[in-house]
């Protein structure tokens, strides 16, 4: 275990991250591709990466904004996104098995929408994700970058990986740096602490996946309508815990996006869980996935996060 002290925005207050079984650091550069440059050819290359091996590291794939710039900030619902096995949040809430001030519920359910959401593991660490397509995944850019060796997705993981689970070849991410200790964790690094994962197989299919789209954060904050999973470090990390009702009570001064500032319950293992609304028809939408805790947990997201997931359903079908 790893216990490292962040300063939070250039203030006085010191971020406190807890980083469990933390993987080694590379001094290797990862292969990396500019979106912009590849042919249909290399993007198939890079799709059939992997194809046979769990012994290779994902390809790094940078997505520019401008290459973005012609996707939209809202995704539309594909045939197999809600499969037939759903449910509603509301039908949950009477369930209940943490109790006291910690408002994260354990949540062992294996049915739409909770096949979804799952765990991630790279090296020695992990993470939380969800499906945003068939194999697309949703997770916290650092979580994937700075680490090495194969990494691994496992829907509605419990105490092992009860619907299988797929290997990662690619990973994508904004031509950004990630947020470290250097330069603070400014509010852009954290709105753009985000990365998609490519997954070997299109397990989406017969779990379902989510939607997502940008949050309006004038007309949508201070009210708690939304909610939030992933698998807590210090609660053992082999199991999800699921959080209803949390309002974002500021969006950050990156750009009208965020991040998305809350006081969800949240600890490290929880980076890359997803923070969703429930809409019309059954729908959920990731409107941010989580980046680092402080005063507030904060989450990624914005408009570049929610195009770059409508890109890669196209170049990675």
């Amino acid at each position: 275990m790893v216990h490292i002290n962040f300063i939070l925005l250039g203030a006085s207050a010191v971020l406190s991250l807890t980083v469990l079984a933390a993987p080694k650091a590379t001094d290797k550069k990862p292969t990396a591709f500019p979106i912009g440059t590849l042919s249909p050819e290399e993007l198939q290359t890079i799709n059939q990466k992997n194809a046979k091996s769990r012994a290779k590291d994902p390809i790094e794939v940078i997505y520019t904004k401008s290459d973005l710039k012609d996707f939209p900030t809202i995704s539309s619902p594909g045939s197999g996104s809600i499969p037939t096995n759903t449910t509603n949040e509301e039908d949950e809430l009477s369930r209940r098995w943490i109790y006291g001030p910690d408002n994260r519920e354990l949540w062992p359910h294996t049915y739409y929408p909770w096949s979804a959401p799952g765990r991630f593991t790279r090296g020695g660490g992990f993470c939380s994700g969800v499906l945003v397509g068939r194999r697309h995944v949703l997770t916290a850019k650092h979580c994937m970058w700075g680490s090495s060796g194969p990494a691994r997705f496992a829907p509605s993981y419990y105490d092992g990986e009860r619907l299988g689970g797929s290997d990662v070849t690619a990973f994508i991410r904004l031509a950004s740096p990630p947020p470290s200790a250097a330069d603070g964790w400014t509010v852009c690094s954290q709105l753009e602490d985000w990365a998609i994962a490519i997954l070997r197989d299109p397990i989406g299919d017969s779990n379902g996946w989510f939607q997502s789209r940008t949050f309006n954060c004038p007309a949508e904050r201070n009210h708690g309508k939304l909610y939030h999973i992933g698998y807590p470090g210090d609660l053992g990390g082999q199991r999800p815990y699921r959080q209803e009702a949390i309002a974002v009570v500021n969006c950050d001064s990156c750009n009208q996006y965020g991040p998305l500032l809350t006081y969800a319950d949240v600890m490290g293992g929880q980076s890359g869980g997803p923070l969703w609304a429930l809409e019309d028809g059954g729908v959920r939408n990731v409107v941010g996935t989580l980046s680092l805790m402080g005063e507030y947990s904060s989450f990624a997201g914005g408009d570049y996060m929610v195009q770059a997931i409508n890109r890669a359903r196209v170049d990675f079908p």
